[in-house]
This record gives structure tokens, sequence and C-alpha cells, in this order.
């Protein structure tokens, strides 16, 4: 395990402390915990982007979902029942 010293405000310090005794855990711990959440998030937030990215250079156009409606009433029973 690679150590790592980080620099922060005073305020910053306690608030940690107190939230890291406040879990029943070090320090180190907590940082470790928050770090490896926020990798996540960015991996999330990156491969919604390549998602989002994906159907703007090849756009949905509609013939799939328009399809799939055509198709359900052969699928689906029908239902007794009025509006």
């Amino acid at each position: 395990m690679k150590i790592v010293q980080v620099p922060m405000e005073e305020v910053e310090a306690q608030a940690l402390m107190s939230q890291a005794k406040q879990m029943h855990m070090s320090r180190a711990d907590l940082i470790r915990r928050a770090c490896a959440e926020y990798m996540a998030k960015l991996e999330t937030l990156e491969q919604e982007r390549e998602y989002a990215r994906g159907y703007e250079e090849i756009p949905d156009d509609g013939k799939v979902a328009q399809s799939g409606c055509s198709l359900l009433p052969s699928v689906l029973a029908p239902e007794d029942w009025e509006f």
C-alpha cells in the first residue's frame, strides 16, 4: 500500500477526524472509502458521457420503438376494461 500525504485546512481535518470517530473507523479508512466512492462516481459519469456521445453520433430514429409498439398487441393478452 502506498502512503500519501494530503495537506488540508484545520477545519476539514477536524471534521474528518470527527466523522471517522463517529463511524468507528480510522481516518485513513474513511479517506480510502471516500476516494474509492469518488473514483466510482467518476467512472459512472464517464460511462454516461460515452453513452450519450453514442446517441449523438448514431441517433435513434424511433423505428425500433415503433415496431415494438406495433407488435405488442399480438403478444399481450387482451384486457376486459374500458376507460
